[in-house]
C-alpha cells in the first residue's frame, strides 16, 4: 500500500515550482534565482525564498538596523521597571515607549513585546504590594 501524501496548497509551493525560475531582487531590481536567499549582484539577504516587494524589504532592513537599539532600550526599561525604587519611573517610561513603538513591536518576535509588558506588570505589582504592606503595617502599629 502506498503512503498517503498530503497535497500542498498553492501557497505552500515555492515560486520556482510555479514554472518561474527567477525573481526580482527587491534591493537592486536584477533577476536572481527564485530559490535564492542572497542576491548575487548586490549581496542583499532574504529571510525566505519567497519573493518580496521592495517596500517590505526596506521595512525589514530598517528593523534589522534598529534592533540593537530596541534591545538596549527594552532591557533598560525592563530593569528599571522591576527595581522597586525606580519602578514608578520605569513603568511610566515603559508605557510611553510601548505606546509610541507599538507598530514596530508588532513586526518583531513576540519576546520583545512580552518583555516590556512583563516589566510593566511586575513593576506595578511591586508598587501595589509595597503600598498594601505599608498600609497593613501602619494599621497594626
Amino acid at each position: 500500500m502506498a503512503p498517503v501524501v498530503k497535497k500542498r496548497n498553492e501557497a505552500e509551493i515555492p515560486q520556482s515550482f510555479w514554472g518561474k525560475e527567477e525573481k526580482v531582487c527587491p534591493n537592486c531590481g536584477k533577476e536572481i534565482l527564485a530559490a535564492a536567499l542572497r542576491c548575487r549582484y548586490c549581496g542583499a539577504r532574504f529571510k525566505s525564498e519567497w519573493p518580496i516587494e521592495s517596500h517590505e524589504y526596506e521595512t525589514q532592513e530598517r528593523l534589522r538596523k534598529k534592533l540593537p537599539a530596541i534591545k538596549r532600550t527594552l532591557i533598560f526599561l525592563f530593569t528599571t521597571s522591576i527595581i522597586v525604587f525606580s519602578a514608578p519611573f520605569g513603568i511610566v517610561a515603559s508605557c510611553l515607549w510601548y505606546k509610541k513603538n507599538k507598530k514596530t513591536l508588532a513586526l518583531l518576535p513576540s519576546f520583545f513585546k512580552t518583555l516590556i509588558i512583563t516589566g510593566i506588570i511586575a513593576g506595578t505589582t511591586q508598587i501595589l504590594l509595597v503600598v498594601l504592606l505599608t498600609c497593613i503595617y501602619s494599621l497594626l502599629h
